[in-house]
């Protein structure tokens, strides 16, 4: 049966496979022809260039699933607070407990690396080379308080300044998603980020994103019949046309990476940019109405993906780096660096993570904290 309220697991497990693609991004990154080719740089590897300039980089498209980050959060985030009786008078700061408070030991952490493993050789891998070399106090404090950028130590910490602007003007989505017809809000977020991209703002076409899961929030309640609608149809037909869809999605996803140079005009980037929204809405709304999909996100393995995915998201590329300049061109260290990025993110999700987001509630609804307590006392 579709769920229309409570929480929507699917969509946990694509997180969860979406902080894969961004590990795999930056482990890839770590290979000089496949950086090169990635950095628009003319490669000799012909293997680099299919890997690059084909739907291939889906499989490593960590910028595009940066973007479905932005849109389950939309989605998530929206859905939730736009209930009747939301916890408005406590929403900020449970948020930004939840939000900034895993960052603080993701810093000093990375801080650790950074002086256990000095970063300075030369490597031949143009992202390694690009990469911050020495970790201060004045990086630190920058990567803590997000809002003014960040100092590079950690790249993906710049979604979550993005993230953080888009928890503060959360009501101004709740509204827009109250207020405007779903359809049209999925129009008009994608033409403002088009804009935003065509005209350089960044604020317009990250935030446009959001919109976007703000929108498709709206729609959860007639996804429930589409599902049920898809579920009745004859198997096979099921079957096939979402396998097409899915597929089809997958592809416009890294549309900007169909064939090198297809970006190299302000005009072409944006058009593909559109396209790779259409693709990002297209896996999401998938994995809200077609059961083979559903179930594969809601898999075991899947599921563990999304429950350690924003703390894998943290530590993740400190540990490869790490691993890159302790043992400049070993795929090796680079491979073994990636369980070790699983096992850590394991291991912050159960004793960092976890309980920042158990006191994140309990200050989001301090009366049920307070009676649970007072009950555990009593008894």
């Amino acid at each position: 049966m579709y769920r229309t309220s409570g929480r929507l697991a699917s969509l946990d497990g694509l997180r969860g496979l979406a902080a894969f693609v961004v590990v795999a991004h930056h482990a890839l990154l770590t290979v000089p022809s496949i950086a090169v080719a990635s950095f628009g740089l003319p490669t000799e590897s012909r293997l680099a260039r299919v890997l690059t300039f084909s739907p291939l980089h889906l499989a490593w498209a960590g910028t595009e699933a940066v973007y479905v980050f932005f849109v389950l959060s939309g989605l998530v985030l929206v859905r939730a607070m736009g209930r009747e009786g939301a916890a408005w008078d406590t929403y900020v700061p449970s948020r930004l407990l939840r939000l900034i408070g895993p960052v603080l030991p993701a810093v000093l952490f990375a801080w650790v690396l950074f002086a256990v493993v000095p970063r300075d050789a030369e490597v031949l891998s143009p992202w390694l080379d690009g990469s911050v070399r020495t970790y201060g106090a004045t990086g630190m404090l920058r990567d803590l308080t997000l809002v003014g950028g960040i100092s590079g130590a950690i790249t993906p910490l710049w979604s979550m300044r993005w993230e953080l602007y888009f928890s503060l003007l959360l009501p101004v989505f709740v509204l827009a998603a109250k207020r405007i017809n779903y359809r049209l809000l999925l129009v008009a977020a994608i033409c403002v980020s088009f804009a935003g991209v065509a005209g350089g703002g960044e604020a317009a076409n990250y935030l446009s994103m959001f919109a976007l899961g703000a929108a498709l929030s709206a729609a959860v309640p007639r996804l429930g019949a589409a599902r049920a609608w898809l579920d009745d149809a004859p198997h096979a037909v099921t079957w096939v046309g979402g396998l097409v869809a899915l597929a089809a999605g997958g592809v416009l996803v890294v549309a900007g990476w169909w064939q090198e140079g297809i970006t190299a005009t302000q005009k072409m980037a944006a058009i593909t940019h559109v396209l790779t929204l259409v693709g990002i809405v297209a896996i999401v709304v998938l994995a809200l109405v077609w059961t083979p999909w559903v179930k594969l996100l809601e898999s075991r393995l899947i599921q563990w993906t999304g429950a350690v995915s924003f703390s894998l998201y943290l530590v993740h590329e400190p540990i490869i780096k790490t691993a890159a300049f302790a043992f400049p061109g070993s795929r090796l260290a680079v491979a073994i660096a990636v369980v070790a990025s699983l096992v850590v993110a394991w291991a912050f999700a159960r004793w960092i993570e976890r309980p920042i987001h158990m006191a994140a509630r309990r200050v989001a609804h301090p009366r049920s904290a307070a009676t649970a307590i007072a009950g555990a006392q009593a008894g």
